[in-house]
């Protein structure tokens, strides 16, 4: 994959955990978030995962073509 697309999709995928997480603060309780990761499990991941790639618009997808 083109450098574009991986930065775009690591860029997203960092916006849902640190949304995530933040949830869980917002919870008021200071053990909160280490709970929250270590509830953090692989199938949390995937979904993650999923909900970020479909984020990533086939214009930055097109973008990787047209500079090959």
């Amino acid at each position: 994959m083109d450098q574009g697309i991986i930065k775009t999709f690591k860029a997203y995928y960092v916006r849902h955990v640190y949304i995530s997480a933040n949830k869980a603060l917002d919870k008021g309780k200071h053990d909160i978030l280490m709970a929250f990761w270590k509830k953090f499990s692989i199938r949390h991941c995937i979904e993650m995962i999923k909900l970020t790639w479909e984020q990533v618009n086939s214009s930055t997808m097109n973008a990787c073509w047209q500079q090959h």
